[in-house]
């Protein structure tokens, strides 16, 4: 269920690709690589990379219609938030053409950015990943330790934030949503907080037991088998 991709600047980048990657679309002059078999798709101004799924019907979406790409670009992440869950990372162009990149709440896979142009490659710069190995392979340079960060993960090892010990490296967390030009989060992030003082919803157990089954039918339908944690 692990998904290697990298988002790499520069409409003509052409960094030299390990084995293991293949360049899996574009959004404007960003390119997207990786794993042949990593599950994406793609619309006018709009990627998906993962599994997503409609909130209403539970159903994995298999395609990015207009009607679910146009709020996207138009409304941007409060309107993901209200109808797709999953494990995914979604980039899209705003109203504006300003490029974007969330990551799913409330968990999944992590992904990172890098705090600006720097890690260079043959003709544009690598601006986010999930894997360090497949950036590294694709050229981002220079990797340092961030002293102050270490320090802090060491003192306060149960309290994980961004930083992640890296030198202009920065994890995007499960929700938040930024602008890939300026490297700025946008506001209104999903954020765990808001879920628990929110009241809880009380339903009779037969509407649990259906929306549990049909979470867990959406995602036995993308794999030969899940394991279930209670």
């Amino acid at each position: 269920m692990s998904i290697r991709v990298a988002v790499v600047r520069g409409p003509d980048a052409t960094p030299p690709l390990p084995p293991s990657a293949v360049r899996l679309a574009q959004l404007g002059d960003l390119q997207i690589l990786g794993a042949p078999d990593t599950p994406f798709l793609v619309s006018a101004g709009v990627i998906l990379i993962g599994w997503g799924f409609q909130r209403d019907s539970l159903r994995r979406l298999d395609r990015l219609d207009k009607d679910v790409a146009a709020p996207i670009q138009e409304e941007g992440h409060p309107w993901v938030y209200r109808h797709i869950w999953g494990n995914f990372f979604l980039l899209w162009h705003d109203r504006h053409g300003v490029p974007r990149l969330l990551r799913s709440p409330p968990a999944g896979q992590g992904i990172y950015y890098t705090s600006g142009p720097g890690p260079h490659l043959d003709s544009g710069d690598i601006i986010a990943f999930t894997d360090i190995g497949l950036a590294r392979s694709l050229g981002l340079r220079p990797l340092r330790p961030e002293p102050a960060a270490l320090d802090s993960h060491i003192r306060f090892p149960l309290m994980p934030g961004p930083h992640t010990g890296i030198t202009g490296i920065t994890e995007l967390l499960p929700g938040e949503a930024i602008d890939l030009d300026k490297r700025r989060l946008f506001p209104g992030a999903w954020t765990p907080w808001a879920q628990v003082a929110r009241s809880p919803r009380r339903i009779a157990p037969e509407e649990l037991r259906a929306w549990v089954g049909g979470g867990i039918g959406s995602w036995a339908k993308c794999f030969g088998r899940v394991q279930l944690e209670l």
